[in-house]
């Protein structure tokens, strides 16, 4: 299992802001052949989990599923 928590980084303040509605996260979990074993749409902070059929190392990818929010003013998550 994966826990995380997507926030925007706050130049001015020099900090994350709080969640924000709307915004969330992709995550893709490959296993070590490069199948594909999660391909999901989560909220703006939750949990992931998935079963590994085969031993190895796994690739976990997690992207923001809007551009718009944090991309246009040059923000980070």
């Amino acid at each position: 299992p994966g826990n995380y928590r997507t926030q925007l980084w706050d130049k001015q303040s020099e900090s994350f802001l709080p969640s924000t509605p709307g915004l969330g996260m992709h995550v893709e979990v490959k296993d070590p052949d490069g199948k594909v074993v999660l391909s999901r749409q989560y909220g703006s902070e939750g949990r992931f989990t998935f079963t590994s059929h085969t031993p190895g190392e796994h690739q976990i990818c997690l992207h923001s599923n809007s551009t718009r929010m944090a991309l246009f003013a040059g923000g980070k998550l």
